[in-house]
């Protein structure tokens, strides 16, 4: 039976047969057309590697030194006040409460992680335990989706839009780690 029998035959008035289908047309033609940036604004924005290199210059830390960091993490590390290990409780808790959000480039979405939280948990929290003990989380963590956002309603630089970022989900969460974990084992000086 097919899905047009189905409704067509469940009774229904013929103005919601009729709503019903100027809803489903759409996604089954392809839904809307897409628009680039340069049809948005012009064709200074053909040129995605130019946005994403001035996104780059402008989120670029002027006081971030590697040798003080570098520094910080092995005045830890010689103390002997390593980061606690997180715990499976902790990380259930994190992953049943993930709200309705968008995925990173990884596309896994929200409900992965909230409806297969018990399933999930043990992996993660050994994933999580990894990356506070080597201090190294995964690169394809340190990417992101980059939605440029207008910041004026005319938009004539690159200076006009306001970048979007959207990092993976595990990479968010694992954030939320490092300040419960990591951030307490820091020295106060």
């Amino acid at each position: 039976m097919s899905l047009s029998y189905y409704i067509y035959s469940s009774g229904n008035s013929t103005e919601r047969k009729l709503t019903y289908w100027s809803k489903v047309r759409p996604v089954i033609s392809g839904g809307a057309r897409s628009t680039t940036l340069a049809d948005k604004y012009g064709s200074l924005f053909v040129d995605l590697d130019a946005i994403n290199a001035h996104f780059v210059s402008v989120a670029t830390d002027p006081d971030y030194d590697i040798n003080e960091i570098t520094a910080i993490i092995e005045s830890v590390s010689g103390s002997g006040s390593a980061p606690r290990p997180v715990f499976e409780y902790e990380v259930f808790k994190l992953l049943n409460s993930v709200k309705k959000t968008s995925p990173g480039h990884d596309s896994i979405t929200y409900w992965v992680f909230k409806h297969c939280a018990m399933e999930l948990t043990p992996v993660v929290t050994v994933l999580f335990n990894t990356i506070l003990q080597t201090g190294t989380p995964p690169s394809s963590w340190k990417t992101a989706l980059l939605t440029p956002v207008p910041k004026t309603a005319a938009v004539e630089t690159f200076s006009d839009l306001r970048p979007i970022s959207v990092p993976p989900i595990l990479s968010r969460l694992v954030k939320l780690v490092v300040r419960k974990c990591i951030i307490p084992a820091l020295p106060l000086t």
